[in-house]
């Protein structure tokens, strides 16, 4: 699994690619302890290129949100695949956090034009 982050106008965008499991817990760690003491407040977890996620980074997800909210930051999810939505439900990810089709919508959304799946 990769990340790739990068600032796209005042959004920090989080992309992973290939499976969300192992090596994701130090990744994210990371960025959202660097994101935690940025500026940034508004995150897009892209998942557009990921494949699949184990029980642990979805419990892990579902953990962040209370960190995110404590520190004042708001993530939303976007770009998930059949599977990975499916996933999303059956654990309570998508009860916890907005989630989006696209890229673009999840940009809408902190931009003040909400449309969440």
């Amino acid at each position: 699994m990769k990340v790739d982050s990068q600032v796209i106008e005042d959004i920090i965008v989080l992309e992973f690619k290939g499976d969300i499991a192992n090596d994701f817990f130090d990744q994210i760690k990371k960025r959202i302890f660097e994101i935690i003491v940025s500026d940034q407040r508004k995150i897009i977890l892209n998942l557009h290129l990921a494949q699949g996620a184990d029980k642990r980074s979805c419990d892990f997800l579902i953990k962040m949100k209370k960190i995110m909210s404590k520190y004042d930051r708001e993530l939303v999810i976007c770009g998930c695949s059949n599977k990975l939505t499916k996933i999303a439900e059956v654990t309570g990810i998508a009860s916890v956090y907005k989630m989006y089709d696209s890229f673009e919508d999840a940009k809408k959304y902190f931009h003040g034009a909400s449309s969440a799946v």
